[in-house]
């Protein structure tokens, strides 16, 4: 490869962006609730812009994706905008049906294609490096997980306002949801799933990407298992299932 090769360097610069994407990913839902939470709206699009220049660097590298997948997406994104249009605009304002029309396709469509981008230009390093990673902090989000779940509603962990309201008598109202973990989740549902997702990543990891060193394996593995294991009880738990 030739460091001075414009597509080369496109491509390191992508990857870069991949690891911003990925921090974002991670420390969104604390900026939300606890660094800036009067800011929660607009922080709810903080990884679009990275999105959107890694979209313009794999164009300029040639490895933005051309499959039937990218096409059916499309398709299907267009379509799905038609009939909100024709499902919604009889009952509201045009203004307000392409407000949750451009929301839904940012929602379920606009990240996808870095999943092929991602496939093209990521070394094998860089997938140990993801691993090890999520491998890692799987466990203090494990523990904070079950911190808030242990906590009452008003805990400092489950409050989503800093500078809470007063009520009629004076006494602070604070707007909290003990669903709402680190992974800035919607619902108890997508909590849960995206909680187990990284458990499963990070064991995944814990079991091929640690060979060298069978005792560092086995010790991340353990806690791995313990805190899927603890961090799935209380979800699911605060979620009305039964663990």
């Amino acid at each position: 490869m030739n460091p001075s090769d414009p597509e080369d360097k496109a491509r390191r610069m992508i990857r870069g962006l991949i690891w911003t994407y990925f921090w974002l990913l991670i420390i969104e839902g604390a900026l939300r609730k606890w660094v800036f939470p009067q800011l929660s709206n607009p922080l709810l699009v903080i990884r679009d812009p990275v999105v959107l220049a890694i979209y313009f660097l794999s164009l300029r590298a040639r490895v933005f994706p051309k499959n039937a997948w990218v096409v059916v997406l499309i398709v299907i994104g267009v379509l799905s905008s038609i009939a909100t249009f024709f499902a919604l605009t009889p009952h509201f304002e045009l203004k307000k049906v392409a407000e949750v029309c451009g929301y839904g396709v940012h929602a379920n469509f606009f990240h996808l294609p870095l999943i092929f981008i991602m496939g093209k230009v990521l070394r094998l390093e860089d997938v140990k490096k993801f691993g090890w990673w999520t491998l890692v902090l799987l466990v203090p989000i494990s523990l904070l997980m079950m911190a808030q779940f242990r906590a009452a509603p008003d805990a400092l962990v489950n409050r989503t306002d800093v500078s809470p309201r007063k009520s009629s008598d004076g006494r602070p109202i604070f707007l909290c949801h003990r669903c709402r973990s680190l992974f800035c989740a919607r619902d108890r549902i997508s909590a849960l799933g995206a909680f187990e997702t990284r458990c499963l990543q990070g064991l995944a990891f814990g079991r091929r990407g640690c060979r060298p060193r069978y005792w560092h394996r086995r010790l991340w593995q353990s806690l791995g298992r313990g805190g899927m294991r603890g961090g799935c009880r209380f979800s699911c738990r605060g979620g009305g299932f039964t663990a």
